[in-house]
C-alpha cells in the first residue's frame, strides 16, 4: 500500500511538473507571437509617415 501511494505522488508530481512547462511554454509563444505582431505594426506606421510627409510637402511646392 505504501508503494502505491508513493508512485502515485510521483506520477502527480510528473503531471504537475509538465502542465506547468507546458503553460510557460504557451504563454512564450504567445508573448513573441504579440511581439512580432507589435513590431510588423510599428514598421509599417513607420513607413507610412515619411511618405505622407513627402506627398505633403510636393502639394505645397506644386501649389504656392
Amino acid at each position: 500500500m505504501k508503494t502505491y501511494k508513493i508512485k502515485s505522488l510521483i506520477y502527480f508530481s510528473c503531471f504537475l511538473m509538465a502542465s506547468f512547462l507546458y503553460y510557460g511554454m504557451e504563454q512564450y509563444d504567445r508573448f513573441n507571437e504579440e511581439l512580432i505582431a507589435s513590431q510588423t505594426t510599428d514598421v509599417e506606421l513607420e513607413e507610412l509617415q515619411p511618405s505622407e510627409s513627402l506627398h505633403d510637402s510636393k502639394d505645397l511646392a506644386q501649389n504656392p
